[in-house]
């Protein structure tokens, strides 16, 4: 990668980028980071975050006890949507946290960050790290899952919604948090709670109605009411 390519996703200045309208990458013709829809400074923000975990733990050793395995910039986005940003882990402990199967859980977080557009950024950063084209099928996750899209039998389930709200046993109001900095209190408050009791959150990002769900899904824990901005999460026995 040129000095110059490195430089435009060194974080240039907030207006510089607002004016833009993009980050790029330039290699050949090839522009890597593509228009983003640069909604207000949190759209920013988010992607910065994004971009930053991508260059920061690539490269580094999986955090999780004894795993020596060196982390990808894809499974610092892995650890990122599931709640791990402070200390991101590798796929394979990723999946043996969670109880899921590691192709599986491959192609549900791959989905989810082709769905947000500040995830997708550090996607497309991070396959250009490996020596992948933009788009393609990151080497390091050439699965059977990857290829074919997730399972209509897969077991990840949100869980079946009840007619009216659970009693919890803890509640949280995460406020407008949203992203990475959501997924990573909500996995803390989650894993305080013990098997089968039940967390109310309140949360009012916009993107929560997708996220919450989406977060309850690869991690297992059944979202068991859902009205937004009230969420009522039921830790997995």
């Amino acid at each position: 990668m040129s000095s110059a390519a490195r430089a435009a996703l060194d974080f240039p200045t907030l207006e510089t980028r607002k004016s833009s309208g993009r980050i790029l990458e330039d290699q050949g013709d090839l522009k890597i980071m593509k228009k983003v829809d640069w909604d207000g400074d949190d759209v920013v923000r988010r992607t910065e975050m994004v971009l930053l975990a991508v260059r920061k733990a690539g490269g580094q050793q999986c955090q999780d006890g004894d795993c020596t395995r060196l982390l990808c910039g894809h499974e610092a986005i892995f650890s990122l949507i599931a709640g791990y940003s402070e200390r991101p882990i590798c796929r394979q402990c990723l999946a043996r946290q969670l109880d899921r199967d590691l192709e599986y859980l491959e192609s549900e977080l791959a989905m989810f960050a082709a769905s947000k557009p500040c995830l997708s950024q550090g996607w497309r950063l991070a396959n250009i790290d490996e020596g992948d084209s933009v788009d393609a099928i990151p080497h390091c996750f050439q699965t059977t899952a990857l290829k074919q899209g997730p399972k209509s039998d897969a077991p990840l389930t949100v869980g079946s919604l009840v007619t009216g709200q659970p009693k919890p046993d803890a509640i949280w109001d995460a406020g407008d948090q949203g992203c990475g900095d959501l997924a990573l209190e909500l996995r803390k408050r989650i894993t305080q709670l013990s098997a089968g009791a039940i967390l109310e959150l309140r949360a009012t990002d916009p993107g929560a109605p997708e996220d919450v769900p989406a977060w309850c899904r690869l991690t297992g824990h059944p979202l068991v009411f859902s009205q937004h901005p009230i969420y009522f999460i039921k830790r997995k026995l």
